[in-house]
């Protein structure tokens, strides 16, 4: 009888080694995932960071681009009055040249 329980008390302390081994396993893994986490949450809060100034760029640029839209437009009616005005100066000189006949 004392056998058995020597036995089993011996089957009992590999059972509990080999759990022991298991949990430090898992510790290990636990710890090395808590690192990687970390790591992934600082990436990700620099990425959120790089997105937040590349937003910011792209509202300063549309800015830009509507600041240069409308100097766009602009220019497309001073040059539109600019040919009307060389339109008007040909007629006047073309008048102009039949009544003097100089040119």
């Amino acid at each position: 009888m004392l056998f058995f329980v020597q036995e089993a008390l011996s089957d009992a302390e590999s059972q509990l080694a080999r759990m022991e081994v298991g949990r430090r396993g898992l510790e290990g893994d636990q710890q090395r995932l808590h690192g990687a986490l970390e790591d992934k949450e600082s990436e990700a809060r620099a990425l959120r960071a790089k997105c937040d100034s590349l937003t910011r760029g792209v509202a300063a640029l549309e800015d830009k681009c509507s600041g240069l839209a409308a100097t766009v437009d602009g220019l497309n009616s001073q040059l539109e009055r600019s040919a009307q005005n060389e339109g008007e100066l040909q007629v006047v000189f073309q008048c102009v040249k039949r009544n003097y006949s100089i040119f």
